[in-house]
């Protein structure tokens, strides 16, 4: 019954950390191409790493994130995320997490440099970074939900 059980939460997980990927990655994408109206300042930040105001609508990107979400699943699953206890430590989380966004993120932007593919890279940093958060608050999410079970019952 417990390994059933297991099976089952991995699966929503896995569910959830899809949907989570997908939504950083529009996320992202809308403050990049929103960044003026946000804030001019903003606008600067982007401009000194060597951005324009213009970037190619989502549709130019949406293969990309259709790539994105099933190659976190993948090293997530590499690197032992969905084999962890329970209720694993906050530093075992958030390295297994901060290697699959970075290993991620860079893997996307060389295979937007090598397809020579004049996309904004700050989408995809932005992506690794907001995918990143919202998965530790995900994490941190769950594991107050099971403390509070374990306390209560």
């Amino acid at each position: 019954m417990l390994r059933r059980q297991r099976i089952i939460r991995n699966r929503i997980h896995k569910l959830v950390n899809a949907a989570l990927f997908a939504l950083g990655f529009y996320l992202a994408f809308v403050l990049r191409s929103n960044a003026e109206s946000i804030g001019p300042w903003l606008m600067v930040v982007f401009e000194r790493f060597g951005g324009t105001p213009e970037i190619q609508p989502f549709a130019h990107y949406s293969l990309y994130m259709l790539l994105t979400v099933p190659a976190a699943m993948v090293l997530l699953g590499i690197y032992g995320f969905y084999n962890r206890p329970l209720v694993p430590s906050r530093r075992q989380t958030a390295y297994a997490l901060f290697k699959v966004c970075t290993v991620l993120t860079i893997a996307v932007i060389a295979v937007m440099f090598l397809a020579r593919e004049q996309l904004s890279r700050a989408v995809i940093i932005l992506f690794g970074l907001f995918s990143y958060a919202m998965m530790l608050a995900k994490e941190e999410l769950v594991r107050w939900w099971i403390r509070t079970g374990l306390e209560k019952g």
